[in-house]
C-alpha cells in the first residue's frame, strides 16, 4: 500500500510540473539584422493540452545598442516601448500563442534577448527562451546608404511626409509598428509626398528594386 501511495504521489506532481505548451523552433532563435532594416524575431507556443491556457511573460535581460530601437509583441498586444511582461490571450487547445522581438538596426552590432514564458496554472515550470540579433551591413545598402531623405521626420499627425532621392522603378512599403502596411506605392522615382493623415507611432519605410533596398524609420508625434 506504501508503494502504491508514493507511486501515485510521485505521478501527482509530475502530473502538476507537466508542461503545456510546445516551443517552436525552439528556446532560442538568430536573425541577421542588416543594418537600417526592419526584422522580426520569433518563438511560438503551441498549446498541446486539452484545455485553453493563458500563457504569461517576463522579460529576463536584455543586451541592445543604444542605437537600436526595438519592441516586443505577443499574443495578446504589441508594446512600443520596453516591456517588463506581460499575460497573453487565452490560446485554445492545438492554437499558439506567440513572443515576437521587433528590432530596427541602425549600426552592425549584436542584440540579445531573455524571455521567461510560463502557463499560468503553473507559475513554477517557466521555459526560457533567447533572440539574438547579429547587425550585418547590407551590400546592397552601401551605394546608396545616407541617400533616401524623408522629412519632416519626426512629424505631426497632419503633416505631409515628404520622401526623396528615390532610385528609379522603386516600391515603396509603409508598414506600422505591428508590422501592417498602411500605405503603398510602385514605380517610383525620385520624389513622393504621402498625404495621408497617420497616426501616431513609429512607422517603417521601405524601398525596394532589382538591386536595391533600404528602410528608414519614421515617427509620428
Amino acid at each position: 500500500m506504501r508503494s502504491f501511495l508514493y507511486i501515485s504521489t510521485l505521478f501527482f506532481a509530475f502530473s502538476l510540473n507537466a508542461q503545456t505548451f510546445q516551443l517552436n523552433p525552439g528556446n532560442e532563435v538568430t536573425t541577421n539584422a542588416p543594418v537600417n532594416e526592419f526584422v522580426v524575431g520569433e518563438i511560438s507556443m503551441l498549446n498541446t493540452s486539452a484545455e485553453p491556457i493563458v500563457l504569461r511573460w517576463a522579460l529576463v535581460e536584455k543586451t541592445t545598442p543604444s542605437v537600436w530601437d526595438y519592441s516586443y509583441c505577443d499574443f495578446n498586444t504589441c508594446y512600443t516601448g520596453d516591456q517588463s511582461g506581460g499575460t497573453m490571450l487565452a490560446v485554445q487547445p492545438g492554437n499558439q500563442g506567440f513572443i515576437k522581438v521587433n528590432a530596427f538596426t541602425t549600426a552592425t552590432s549584436s542584440a540579445h534577448f531573455i524571455f521567461s514564458v510560463w502557463d499560468e496554472n503553473f507559475p513554477n515550470d517557466p521555459e526560457i527562451i533567447e533572440f539574438w540579433f547579429n547587425g550585418v551591413a547590407s551590400i546592397e545598402n552601401q551605394a546608396s546608404l545616407n541617400k533616401l531623405v524623408v522629412y519632416p521626420n519626426p512629424a505631426s499627425a497632419n503633416s505631409l511626409v515628404t520622401i526623396d532621392h528615390i532610385p528609379a522603378n522603386s516600391k515603396l512599403r509603409l508598414t506600422n509598428s505591428l508590422g501592417q502596411l498602411v500605405y503603398s506605392q510602385d514605380k517610383l522615382q525620385g520624389k513622393l509626398t504621402i498625404d495621408q493623415e497617420l497616426p501616431k507611432g513609429v512607422y517603417i519605410i521601405t524601398l525596394t528594386s532589382n538591386a536595391y533596398s533600404e528602410s528608414r524609420k519614421l515617427i509620428i508625434r
